[in-house]
């Protein structure tokens, strides 16, 4: 699954922004994301079985903080070497601006905490069709060591320079839920498959 990459950087970029020439223009942005996925394995029959994933990520945008949520089902018959398994269902919901509150990550990336609720939607016949909705609470807490990525990149359009610095911090986690789906309340468990990003980025617009 995709790992959203939380573009950001640091000390340093209010100095670098007020040293700007005066024709340049440039903007900070901060940003946090999380993420988490559990995957389950429900037996059907002594050779047939089903494969539910959820996944759920959370980010800043620059512009308030957006939410995905999804499952995926897919219904898997037992062979020799691997198992043939085939989509059963899917379906997903976006947030596009979330409440205060209901995202958030320490700075440490010791924690983090979501909670929403979504529309759930699939696809069908090229269309979109609503399946119901799906509330998630999510708690991560920060396992292992912290890791530290920096990037840069420039390039030109017509007679506009852009440059970009930044630089981020992740963090592996671990995850618990609970989830109400289909009227029914449920725990996932725990998941080491969960993720922290911190991180603030300057862009900077040199026109001619």
């Amino acid at each position: 699954m995709r790992r959203l990459l939380i573009v950001a950087v640091v000390t340093g970029l209010a100095v670098f922004v007020t040293a700007l020439p005066a024709a340049a223009k440039g903007e900070v942005f901060a940003g946090d994301a999380l993420s988490a996925s559990w995957r389950f394995r429900r037996p059907l029959t002594s050779h047939t079985y089903l494969r539910v994933f959820w996944y759920v990520d959370a980010y800043d945008t620059g512009d308030g903080s957006s939410s995905y949520l999804s499952r995926y089902v897919a219904r898997c018959i037992k062979r020799e070497g691997r198992d043939r398994c085939r989509t059963k269902s899917w379906q997903s919901g976006w947030i596009k601006r979330l409440e205060d509150g209901e995202f958030s990550v320490d700075r440490k990336l010791t924690s983090g905490h979501l909670e929403a609720t979504y529309r759930l939607r699939t696809r069908k016949d090229r269309e979109w069709h609503f399946v119901g909705t799906a509330s998630i609470v999510v708690d991560l807490t920060g396992v292992g060591y912290i890791t530290r990525s920096r990037y840069s990149d420039s390039f030109h359009t017509g007679c506009t320079q852009y440059t970009y610095k930044g630089k981020s911090r992740s963090r592996d986690a671990v995850a618990a839920a609970a989830l109400e789906f289909d009227g029914q309340t449920r725990h996932l468990g725990k998941t080491r498959r969960g993720w922290l990003s911190r991180g603030e980025s300057l862009e900077v617009q040199n026109d001619c």
